[in-house]
């Protein structure tokens, strides 16, 4: 986005929170007290009237005014600013010029992002509705080549190795990709060299813009595909399709971030996390039910990787790598609506985290210090964690199908390992090799 664009953008948001602080401070009512009138959080509230978050929606703004006790006329004002405020988020961007060409092959220590992207099928993810985990004879995934681009394979569930790597057309690229299947369409996002987010659905491509520095989350969300990465100012963006009107809405900005971000569904609600920019884990969420964002809860801790995020059984829960090195656990109650933050779980590792539900059970995988994957397990306490080998340095994928947990990650000398969880047996088999040419971990259906 232009300097000017930027600048307009900005004046009309504070001038709309300044309208908004105004009435705040004539209604006399505390920011807890509007919010809980307004329906949306008292930091939220806050951050509307200093002008540092994105426009509140038209119900949130409504129900702010009713809260206040506000005039005709001020009701008049302040839908003035909030039509000028919205105008001017949607100033044209212009395209930003090519990146330099990226080297020929990475290595597993090159700059070149190998951090987790989201697996579709996780269970227990609640956003409604969500697909039902797959007990299918194959799955495709998304792999980042040595040519820095984007690979699918088919990998059979029941067959040690993958098909060959074939090129999905997009191009060198900046990330691993990212893949989710939505009412029976499968969707996969790449960054391209130049940091815009290309979707690719149906055999096209959609360039959806933006200037990203990260690979993107991406979830379904009823009829909704919504994505979220960092752009390269470092500073939280969100792209979703809306499958009502067959549109693609772009970047909009959610604030500064420190990493890419996770996303999820929990009790109709869209969940977003990343580490703010003093480490500590944030959480943004839309309440469908009232249409609002409530915007970068801090939820305490010292993060050193990006979260990943998994909901089950009522419960909602969030992984990362503290600073401390070691894995780190948030979790929330939905029957109680209280937070659990920043559990230390004792395992040491390098990597940030992948996480997948099963069957009541949480598994948590990540490379340890020794660069050998580890599993950890959740069934009403924590178990001791599993060493299950390899030599991995980057955050696995992994994914549920029928009664078997399929977890793949690169490795160094490039190859594509595999581990299988039979649930059955309670019992780990790997790490195979699955196929060549990996240097990412994969996005998986």
């Amino acid at each position: 986005m232009s300097v000017d664009s930027t600048a307009r953008r900005t004046t009309a948001q504070r001038e709309l929170g300044a309208a908004m602080l105004r009435l705040k401070e004539a209604s006399g009512k505390s920011y807890e007290s509007l919010g809980r009138r307004s329906l949306m959080s008292a930091s939220t509230l806050h951050r509307y009237c200093r002008g540092e978050i994105a426009v509140p929606t038209t119900d949130a703004l409504e129900r702010f005014v009713r809260a206040c006790g506000a005039t005709p006329d001020q009701l008049a004002e302040l839908r003035e600013l909030w039509s000028a405020a919205v105008e001017a988020r949607r100033a044209p961007e212009p395209t930003p010029e090519p990146e330099p060409a990226p080297p020929d092959r990475p290595t597993w220590r090159s700059r070149w992002p190998v951090a987790a992207v989201m697996v579709t099928m996780l269970a227990g993810s609640q956003a409604p509705p969500m697909p039902a985990p797959v007990s299918a004879p194959g799955m495709d995934i998304w792999t980042l080549g040595t040519a820095l681009e984007v690979n699918r394979r088919q990998c059979p569930v029941d067959a040690v190795t993958c098909t060959p790597p074939r090129p999905l057309g997009s191009g060198p690229v900046r990330a691993a990709p990212a893949a989710v299947r939505c009412q029976g369409r499968t969707y996969v996002f790449t960054v391209a060299a130049d940091g815009r987010l290309r979707a690719w659905m149906d055999g096209t491509s959609h360039d959806l813009g933006g200037d990203l520095r990260t690979g993107v989350a991406a979830t379904c969300y009823g009829p909704q595909v919504q994505v979220f990465g960092q752009d390269t100012k470092g500073r939280l963006r969100q792209f979703w399709y809306d499958g009502a009107d067959g549109l693609w809405h772009r970047d909009v900005d959610f604030g500064p971030v420190a990493s890419a971000p996770a996303v999820t569904g929990f009790g109709g609600q869209l969940q977003v996390f990343a580490a703010g920019t003093d480490g500590h884990l944030r959480q943004w969420w839309f309440d469908n039910a009232y249409g609002i964002w409530h915007y970068g809860d801090d939820r305490g801790g010292r993060l050193a990787s990006a979260p990943t995020a998994i909901s089950i059984e009522g419960r909602l829960h969030v992984f990362g790598r503290g600073a401390d090195g070691n894995l780190r656990q948030w979790w929330y109650d939905g029957s109680t609506g209280i937070w659990r933050h920043d559990i230390d779980l004792g395992l040491p590792i390098r990597s940030a985290p992948a996480a997948v539900a099963y069957n009541g059970e949480i598994l948590v995988l990540a490379a340890g210090e020794d660069g050998r994957l580890r599993a950890v397990r959740f069934n009403r306490s924590w178990q001791s964690a599993t060493d299950l080998g390899g030599t991995v340095d980057a955050a696995p994928a992994a994914v549920r199908v029928g009664n078997r947990v399929l977890v793949f990650a690169a490795q160094r000398d490039g190859s594509l390992a595999r581990w299988t969880y039979d649930g059955v047996r309670a019992a780990w088999e790997g790490p195979v090799v699955a196929g060549r040419d990996a240097w990412s971990v994969p996005a998986g259906l």
